[in-house]
Order: C-alpha cells, then structure tokens, then sequence
C-alpha cells in the first residue's frame, strides 16, 4: 500500500544473542520476562525460554554503545554485566551466538487507515524488532478496528 515513511523517533540500535547458564528466579518468577533500565540509558531485556536457552540484549541510542568494547560480545557482555540486576543473573552465561546488532529499524506510516483498512499494533509506528508493546497495541487497536 505504500504507506510506509521515515520515523520522526531517534535512531536506536539493538545488540542481542541468545545464552545458556541463566540463573533463573524459582518457582512462579521462573518463566518471566526481565526488561531492566541500564544505569547509563539504556534498557535490557531477558527473555527465559522452556528449552532452557534465553533471549538477551539491549536498545539505546549509538552513542551509548561506542562507550563500550568495539568487540561485539565483549560489548554486549559488558552492557548486561554493567547493570546489577542483570549481572547477578546472568554472571554464568554462555552465548549460543555471536551478538546481532540491528541498526535504525524503526519506521512510521502515512495513514493510520482508509478505505476498508485500518493499521493495528506495531504497523502504525514500528519501534522495536525484540521485544515492544506490540501484542498489547495489536489487540487493543484490533479490538476497536473490528468494531468499525
């Protein structure tokens, strides 16, 4: 439909791997995801899968991670390591993968809606390729859109 354009949003950047040796909470905090703030501006995720690898990274601004290591998993270790929650969890990791780093991916759109369509969730404003508020804004802009 063509209706996708620049976002007006800062450019962000995502470093991310999956691990092993996640030290997880017990009990009912086990299976829970983590989005922690890092002290120097950036936020964090730790997303526990059942198979018992997990989901790691973080998304801020460029210039936040030219402050750290040019190696990409010592930058990434050095992030999560960085902050004290995320260091005591995840103080045994080990990287399944060598740390992705996706660059700039957030977009907007020209329409919201139009004849016999109307743009739910993400699609109205992509910010975040890991973890968003996407399921959120997906079901209740879906939700509303269904009932026009």
């Amino acid at each position: 439909m063509k209706l996708e354009e620049p976002s007006c949003f800062p450019t962000r950047e995502a470093l991310f791997t999956h691990v092993t040796g996640d030290q997880r909470p017990a009990g009912r905090e086990e299976g829970k995801i983590w989005a922690c703030i890092h002290p120097d501006g950036a936020w964090i995720w730790i997303i526990p899968f059942s198979n018992g690898k997990t989901s790691v990274g973080a998304v801020a601004l460029p210039e936040f991670f030219q402050r750290f290591p040019d190696d990409p998993e010592a930058r990434l270790r050095a992030i999560l390591l960085g902050d004290p929650n995320v260091a005591a969890r995840l103080s045994r990791m080990q990287l399944v993968f060598a740390p992705q780093r996706i660059h700039g991916y957030a977009c907007s759109v020209k329409r919201l809606f139009g004849p016999q369509f109307a743009l739910v969730g993400n699609a109205t404003e992509f910010l975040d390729p890991i973890f968003s508020s996407g399921v959120t804004l997906a079901l209740a802009s879906a939700s509303r859109a269904a009932g026009c």
